[in-house]
């Protein structure tokens, strides 16, 4: 069957020495006062080091900075990439079928990933040569679609991938996956199904569908913040490329934000588990990081980064408020045994980043954490 898409787009006219607002959403292009290197170096946090980056867009606002200091985003600032304009990204969702067809060229190394001779369009591609400076890096992303939940199912699974190659991962490798699996982050892969096509629910607990008029973004759908993480030898020079694109046709937008100051390196992590609704630390816990202590003082390590978790129970100003009070009380344990307070790292996320299923009781404890990773030199 042929299925034919007739969309009628709104000629709007954007100045790029302007930015965009809607409520807290801060979109910038690239300009001569915020260049895109100004911006690619602000996803940079501890251990890690960009020597240099290239990308094929030269002109127009496929990439672009963001600011959304909104806690149901996730994250408050960073870089946005998308396969039509960045200004598309605009809330309230006001319209199901917004998009921009930038008549750009598809990505062969997209097309190949996903086979069967699809085709892909409006590719926006972005290389860093990083350099890690611990054994294991990371970064958190959310991506978004207007392709969400109409098209779930369909050929038009708009596609994006973190590739990253370098030495002992020579033949380069995906790292945009769902948490726990191999599965690729997709439209296909996180949804809450399609009810027109019987197509089924799919990782659903790390997908939002974007019903608030009040909302800061006009996709129909997003993903909870998740982390890509890959196993590297430090000092070494790996190649990222981080690449989007719209299938089957070029129509209807999908985006990537990757989260500001996120792109880290680090030697070791740890997680301190918590009984639902508690913060106080437990013997498990303090033997814990009583080994995290340890392994600062062999390594010459000094810097932290902690990161709150709840599940998904109660409402969500009170699973901030719990996140945050998990990740003071991991703070105050580590400054009285003599960690220096403005060497650790904080991030309360409530239940914005789920690494499990919080339907189940098994699943609710895993995401009941502080996560603590030693981090690399500067």
């Amino acid at each position: 069957m042929i299925i034919l898409r007739i969309i009628l787009l709104p000629f709007v006219l954007f100045s790029f020495t302007e930015t965009s607002f809607c409520q807290e959403l801060k979109l910038n292009p690239p300009s001569v006062d915020h260049p895109l290197s100004e911006i690619v170096q602000s996803l940079v946090g501890d251990g890690i080091e960009i020597s240099k980056f290239r990308t094929n867009q030269r002109s127009g606002s496929a990439i672009g900075s963001f600011e959304a200091p909104w806690e149901g985003f996730g994250m408050e600032k960073g870089l946005m990439m998308t396969t039509g304009s960045i200004f598309n990204a605009v809330g309230p969702n006001s319209s199901e079928k917004k998009g921009s067809n930038n008549r750009r060229s598809g990505d062969p190394v997209l097309e190949k990933l996903l086979g069967n001779n699809v085709k892909t369009y409006d590719a926006c591609i972005l290389e860093l040569e990083v350099i890690p400076k611990a054994d294991t890096m990371a970064f958190n992303f959310m991506f978004a679609s207007e392709e969400y939940d109409k098209f779930v199912g369909s050929e038009y699974n708009d596609v994006f991938a973190f590739f990253i190659k370098g030495k002992g991962i020579e033949n380069g490798r995906n790292i945009a996956l769902i948490p726990n699996t191999d599965q690729p982050v997709s439209i296909n892969n996180v949804n809450h199904g399609n009810m027109d096509n019987e197509y089924p629910a799919v990782n659903p607990i790390f997908y939002i569908k974007n019903t608030d008029s009040l909302s800061m973004l006009e996709y129909n759908g997003y993903t909870k913040l998740i982390e890509v993480k890959q196993a590297v030898v430090p000092n070494e020079t790996y190649i990222l490329r981080l690449s989007i694109a719209d299938v089957s046709d070029g129509l209807l937008d999908s985006g990537v934000f990757i989260e500001g100051n996120s792109l880290h390196a680090y030697h070791e992590s740890y997680q301190v588990r918590f009984p639902s609704g508690k913060y106080n630390l437990d013997g498990t816990s303090i033997s814990q990081l009583n080994n995290l202590l340890r392994k600062m003082q062999m390594t010459k390590s000094d810097k932290v980064e902690l990161a709150g978790h709840t599940d998904s129970e109660g409402n969500y100003d009170a699973n901030m408020e719990l996140s945050n009070n998990r990740v003071n009380a991991v703070v105050n344990y580590l400054v009285n045994q003599g960690v220096k307070k403005d060497h650790i790292k904080i991030y309360a996320r409530g239940e914005t980043m789920p690494i499990a299923n919080n339907d189940t009781e098994y699943g609710k404890k895993q995401n009941r954490r502080v996560e603590i990773k030693l981090l690399g030199s500067d």
